[in-house]
């Protein structure tokens, strides 16, 4: 005869037996919500570009990109700050502001860097743009740009600085690349207007020329002033000399013209 335990067991095996065969498993992919979140790229309101090496002395232009990310027109503020403190700053923007920009536009904002002729070789410099919705102060952004300096080439880039013009008219600037070095450099010169003005050379768009050892070379450039711009407008000339072969280097001065 079978114990009361016994049969107590064999029971309860036999109704968690039935449980198990009457209870319907679940099926992978049915009845089962899946919540997938997918992470949203962020719109940055400023984009520094990739940073660059100059001698000491050298000035560097560099394009910002600036991009309205609001849904409505806007115009914004800009602020530069460098550390350590070298000099920077914005060219063709009155008064540091821009716009109205268009929702989703982006612009370039170009900032000229000149690393200090005391500058250490090795040494670098930051440089930060702003930008801050003149409508929604809330809407701001900024990104900053590392210039190191480099040993110097031994050559020197010199440019008029400035320059008045009327609606237009043609205004020319004159560049000269002097090679102070032991030994010839060959070096490819070109300008380009920030207005995207017209631009023409002595030697045509973009001249390349070997400079001896002790000399110089002088290109003019010649800006058109369109017959639509405006009154107190500016606009940049942005002369590049790049030098050749294994120890380049790049040199860069800046021309404004002022719209009278």
């Amino acid at each position: 005869m079978m114990s009361v335990p016994r049969a107590w067991g064999l029971c309860c095996a036999l109704v968690a037996a039935v449980l198990l065969v009457l209870t319907p498993m679940p099926v992978v992919g049915q009845g089962i919500a899946v919540t997938v979140t997918l992470e949203q790229p962020t719109v940055k309101t400023v984009i520094a570009p990739a940073g660059q090496s100059g001698a000491p002395g050298v000035t560097i232009v560099y394009d910002f990109l600036l991009r309205n990310t609001t849904t409505a027109a806007t115009s914004f503020s800009l602020a530069l700050t460098t550390s350590p403190r070298w000099k920077a700053s914005l060219l063709v923007s009155k008064a540091g502001k821009v716009g109205p920009l268009s929702p989703g536009q982006v612009i370039t904002v170009p900032v000229a860097v000149t690393i200090p002729k005391n500058a250490v070789v090795g040494s670098t410099g930051s440089t930060t743009l702003a930008a801050t919705s003149a409508d929604k102060p809330r809407v701001s952004g900024q990104d900053t740009v590392t210039t190191t300096a480099v040993p110097s080439s031994g050559l020197i880039l010199t440019m008029d600085d400035q320059q008045l013009a009327r609606p237009g008219a043609s205004v020319r600037y004159r560049a000269t690349v002097t090679n102070g070095s032991d030994w010839a450099h060959r070096v490819t010169i070109w300008g380009r207007s920030l207005q995207d003005w017209p631009v023409t050379a002595t030697a045509g768009s973009v001249t390349t020329v070997t400079i001896p050892a002790g000399q110089s070379v002088e290109v003019m450039f010649e800006v058109a002033v369109p017959v639509s711009a405006a009154s107190t407008f500016e606009d940049a000339l942005v002369v590049t000399v790049e030098v050749q072969g294994p120890e380049s280097a790049r040199l860069q001065a800046v021309g404004v013209t002022t719209i009278q």
